[in-house]
């Protein structure tokens, strides 16, 4: 059992980190770090203390930057994990503030970031900047060591710490991206909380997160908002509301997520989207071809096609 579990972001994905380590009782205590949310968080149930900034959490904590004494380390080493759960931009920012602090505090760091690219930019920078000071080289490193990325893939087209579930992650399949300067037992942990959530805990290198993301979820939830602007915008809008089916409410259902959350993944993970927009062209002018043609039999064979590959869904 951790000693402290601290959560950057109490939203939906910290908030049912929260409530499913709770549950399953993986921390003594769980804080929150939340500046819109504070005593909020507390009376959902959802931490034992919460505080509006990591800085006034290490203030309440006494912690000292950089320097720090033995018993503080030795408690440290096994007993705190400290989870960003805020945006993936301000996961990155976090990273310069953490170079600061003591990280013999947390026995592993890891965010929830739904696209890669602002932490790999961040990482660049840092490593560009320790090129030319040793002092940073020490931290970053003692940083690094510490620091594992997850991306659990659950979610719900519903957010904020309300919409919170202690279940949302089981039999989800959650990446860990470690780093070449990650101690194994960093790793180790964090893939410990994640099997205690519930999830199922799978390697993927960093630098490939994002164009396999792109496919697995960005495009698809992009898609879905597509489909349902488009409809919005069509005269069938209130039918389609009121006496909609299945297909229609399955097809959708993403689609009724977070916009600025949305935007912001998009946005971050723009390159590799736009990388699938042609083949998306392609595949949508052939069924165009294939309609106005009445080619039922190539209609078919296309169908069956996306038909077999989906029904070999593991």
């Amino acid at each position: 059992m951790l000693k402290e579990l601290v959560i950057v972001g109490v939203g939906l994905i910290g908030g049912s980190i929260a409530r499913a380590a709770r549950q399953h009782q993986l921390a003594q205590d769980i804080v929150g770090i939340d500046p819109a949310e504070g005593q909020a968080l507390v009376d959902l149930g959802l931490v034992d203390q919460s505080f509006a900034s990591l800085a006034d959490y290490r203030k309440s904590r006494g912690h000292k930057s950089k320097d720090h004494g033995p018993a503080e380390s030795e408690v440290g080493a096994k007993g705190r994990l400290l989870v960003l759960a805020a945006p993936p931009s301000a996961c990155a920012s976090l990273l310069v503030e953490l170079l600061d602090e003591d990280h013999h505090h947390w026995s592993a760091i890891t965010d929830v970031s739904s696209t890669k690219q602002a932490l790999i930019q961040a990482l660049a920078a840092l490593e560009q900047q320790a090129s030319s000071d040793p002092e940073t080289r020490e931290r970053l490193d003692h940083l690094l060591a510490h620091y594992v990325s997850s991306h659990p893939m659950a979610g719900s087209d519903l957010n904020g710490p309300g919409a919170s579930r202690a279940d949302l992650f089981g039999g989800a399949r959650v990446f860990l991206s470690s780093l070449p300067q990650t101690h194994e037992k960093a790793v180790a942990r964090v893939e410990a909380l994640w099997l205690g959530l519930g999830g199922l805990p799978s390697a993927l290198p960093l630098q490939d997160h994002d164009a396999l993301l792109a496919a697995l979820s960005h495009f698809p939830h992009l898609v879905s908002f597509v489909l349902a602007d488009m409809l919005a915008s069509s005269p069938q809008a209130s039918a389609a509301q009121s006496l909609h089916g299945g297909g229609l409410r399955d097809t959708t259902r993403i689609a009724g997520s977070s916009p600025e959350l949305w935007a912001d993944i998009l946005l971050d993970n723009r390159d590799e989207i736009l990388q699938l927009m042609p083949q998306w062209q392609l595949a949508f002018n052939e069924l165009t071809s294939l309609l106005q043609s009445h080619d039922r039999k190539a209609l078919i064979q296309v169908l069956g096609r996306a038909s077999r590959w989906r029904r070999q869904f593991v």
